[in-house]
């Protein structure tokens, strides 16, 4: 299984080839780990009560629809094993963690809906008639979709989601929709504060994953949460570890809740994102690259092979998609940090290019 942001047994002082907040992880939540540190001579609280409560009222659900876990894989993986399906449907590419988790199935078939480079890898309406409606209507028991998409960063509207959570149910397919950047792209306050209460009372097909690892920039202190019909959550937790959630990633997710609820910390991360998202494009483009459109904190491009291992000899870590089995090779997603940083990658890459 391949992820970014392995920087074991390398020199590396740059990582972009892992996405998160570039305007890090604010004081409060620090402050919250640092208690949780404190308090971890106790048990967690093994029905997460707290911690439930805090995501529920940022995310305007009731806590019963919620769990959290060690990060958003742990959740993927136990709601996997708890369907057992025998038929998964992947919309490649697509991140790595849906076929590890699926692997737990010994003897799931798996059928990837290819999306077209023509439309900037996105999951478009008509793909979506096309090809994924008619797939749900065989023998498949679950499908997983990233919204935005990993590693495109194309986002699917909420009406075309909703045509997929309905034929879905109606074909008796699990949904698994991971929106773990979702925090960090350009629709993070486009929707109705109740639609995810919504989604839950009419859709028993539907887990909705997120990450609080990615949007507070605190990959080493895993923190995902899923969303789901209340007798669903309780089947589900039966497939994680008691105590799955420590006590200092337990306080800290509370206090992330409480940002989240408040909305300003994603609001300036949201305009960050969107100039400096605006400033790699222009000038990856101005250096003879194809830049994808991307919607989130990461943008995937096509151009020089070897930009991989040059930026790397440089303590720059960049993902190298080839292993996503669907690329042309010298294709690479980045992510987008601070102009500072993003204006040194810029610089690097310009000097590297005539070395490769």
């Amino acid at each position: 299984m391949s992820h970014g942001g392995d920087l074991y047994g390398l020199q590396v002082h740059m990582d972009y080839s892992v996405n998160l907040n570039p305007r890090g992880t604010p004081a409060c939540v620090i402050d919250a780990l640092t208690e949780g540190i404190r308090g971890s001579r106790s048990y967690p609280d093994i029905l997460q009560r707290d911690v439930r409560c805090a995501i529920a009222k940022a995310e305007n659900v009731d806590p019963d629809t919620v769990w959290a876990g060690a990060g958003a894989s742990e959740l993927l993986s136990a709601v996997t094993r708890m369907v057992c399906p025998r038929h998964a449907l992947l919309i490649s590419p697509c991140f790595s963690g849906y076929a590890h988790a699926i692997k737990q199935v010994p003897g799931c078939r798996v059928t990837e809906l290819a999306l077209s480079e023509d439309t900037g890898f996105a999951l478009t309406d008509d793909l979506v008639r096309e090809k994924l409606l008619p797939a749900l209507e065989t023998d498949a028991d679950i499908l997983y979709l990233a919204n935005p998409q990993n590693p495109s960063g194309t986002m699917i509207g909420d009406a075309l989601l909703v045509t997929i959570f309905e034929h879905a149910a109606a074909c008796g397919v699990t949904v698994v929709l991971d929106e773990s950047f979702y925090m960090l792209s350009d629709r993070a306050f486009d929707r109705d504060p109740q639609v995810l209460q919504t989604w839950t009372s009419r859709f028993s097909n539907l887990y909705l994953i997120r990450s609080y690892t990615k949007s507070f920039a605190l990959p080493g202190i895993r923190m995902g949460y899923v969303i789901g019909a209340p007798e669903n959550i309780a089947r589900m937790a039966d497939y994680l570890p008691e105590w799955n959630l420590s006590v200092p990633a337990g306080k800290a997710m509370e206090a992330a809740a409480k940002v989240q609820e408040d909305g300003a910390f994603f609001q300036k991360a949201q305009t960050l994102i969107r100039k400096e998202r605006a400033f790699l494009q222009e000038a990856l483009t101005g250096l003879g690259f194809t830049v994808y459109g991307s919607e989130t904190v990461y943008l995937l491009f096509c151009g020089r092979e070897g930009l991989f291992e040059a930026l790397l000899a440089r303590g720059i870590l960049i993902r190298d998609c080839s292993d996503f089995g669907c690329f042309a090779p010298g294709t690479y997603r980045i992510a987008v940090m601070t102009h500072e940083k993003n204006a040194e990658l810029i610089r690097a890459i310009g000097e590297v290019l005539h070395e490769i």
